[in-house]
């Protein structure tokens, strides 16, 4: 009788554990998350389009910040661990230029629910893991695009 209590316990994957590679929802962009410090850090590694030309943070608010190339750009950020989830983060969407409170949490495996919330309205993303052959690198996507424009 304890042992499917036990297994149903170890087949649930960690709600903490974040970190990796992620598709957005739409699978336009993957970002990679890790753990710094007592804190996750996501950042864009790969966007539609990197292979024909540098984006940049056009979207921003803040005049000084639209020069920032969208590749390696951090967009969540200040997370704090929770009892199953990050929570009191912030997450940026550089399509928009704008930012929203944030929670992470694992609902399965392969798949990270995103929470972005206004005010007292939220809404939840599924991001799925990137499978390891579609990982595009940081040292791999600037090359992408300068071999796309020798072509």
């Amino acid at each position: 009788m304890l042992l499917p209590l036990l297994l149903a316990l170890t087949a649930s994957p960690d709600p903490m554990s974040v970190e990796g590679v992620w598709w957005t929802e739409g699978r336009n962009s993957q970002v990679t998350i890790e753990r710094e410090g007592e804190s996750v850090t996501g950042r864009i590694t790969w966007y539609v389009g990197i292979e024909e030309e540098q984006v940049f943070d056009e979207q921003n608010p803040d005049e000084a910040m639209r020069g920032r190339e969208l590749l390696d750009m951090p967009i969540i950020e200040g997370f704090e661990a929770g009892r199953n989830q990050w929570k009191r983060g912030v997450i940026y969407d550089p399509t928009e230029g704008k930012s929203y409170r944030s929670a992470i949490f694992r609902m399965d495996e392969d798949t990270l629910g995103v929470k972005g919330c206004v005010a007292v309205v939220c809404l939840t993303q599924k991001w799925e893991r990137v499978a390891p052959g579609e990982v595009v690198t940081m040292e791999r996507a600037p090359m992408l695009r300068s071999e796309t424009a020798s072509d």
